[in-house]
C-alpha cells in the first residue's frame, strides 16, 4: 500500500514534492512503517522504480515470445511498446519527472531505469544485427537500444500519454532500427 500511494503521489507531484508524511497519509501507515520497510523516501522511490521496471519487463516477455524468429521478436517489441508503456502511465510520469528533476538521487534512479530499458531493447536487436552480418552486433544493438529508448521517452512526452498519438510517433522506430542494421551489415560486407 505504501508503494501504491508513493507511485500515485510521485506521478502527480514528483519525487521532490512528495513528503514522507504525504505518503503516510495516503497509505494509512505510520511514518515508522515507511522507514522500517524502505529506510528513507529515496528507498521508497527506488522500490517504486524497481517495481515499475519489473512490471514492464514481465509484460515485454509476454509480448516477445522466445520461439519467434529474431526479426519477428524485434518487430513485435517495437510494435507493442506504445501499448505496454501506456499500461503503466504513473510509472512513466515518475520516470520522466526523475530524469528532468533537480534531485540527483531520483535522476540517477531514472537513468538506471532508462539504461535497463535500453539493454532490453539491445537484447532483442542484437540477434537481428548478427544475422544481418553487422561487424559488431553487440555494439550496434547497444547503440540502437539507447537511441530507441531515448526516442520512446521523447515520444511519450510529445504524445501526452495518448495512445493513438504515441503509436503514430513511434511507428517509424522499427524501420529506423532495421535500416541502421542493414546499413551496418552492408558496410561490414565490404
Amino acid at each position: 500500500m505504501i508503494l501504491d500511494a508513493a507511485e500515485n503521489l510521485m506521478a502527480a507531484r514528483g519525487y521532490e514534492a512528495t513528503s514522507v508524511s504525504a505518503l503516510c497519509q495516503a497509505s494509512g501507515f505510520p511514518v515508522g512503517s515507511v522507514y522500517h520497510h524502505f529506510g528513507s523516501k529515496a528507498g521508497v522511490f527506488r522500490a517504486v522504480m524497481q517495481r515499475g521496471v519489473s512490471r514492464l519487463s514481465a509484460e515485454m516477455a509476454t509480448v516477445v515470445p522466445p520461439g519467434d524468429t529474431p526479426q519477428e521478436r524485434m518487430r513485435l517489441y517495437f510494435e507493442r511498446a506504445p501499448e505496454l508503456m501506456l499500461r503503466d502511465v504513473s510509472y512513466l510520469r515518475i520516470l520522466h519527472r526523475s530524469l528532468s528533476g533537480s534531485d540527483n538521487s531520483a535522476g540517477a534512479l531514472g537513468r538506471d531505469t532508462h539504461e535497463f530499458v535500453s539493454a532490453s531493447l539491445a537484447e532483442v536487436t542484437e540477434p537481428v544485427a548478427a544475422q544481418a552480418g553487422a561487424s559488431d552486433p553487440a555494439a550496434l544493438a547497444k547503440s540502437l537500444g539507447l537511441f530507441s529508448s531515448t526516442y520512446a521517452s521523447g515520444a511519450v512526452m510529445i504524445a501526452g500519454y495518448e495512445k493513438g498519438r504515441l503509436e503514430a510517433i513511434m511507428a517509424p522506430l522499427h524501420d529506423i532500427a532495421r535500416t541502421k542494421i542493414d546499413a551496418e551489415a552492408r558496410v561490414s560486407a565490404r
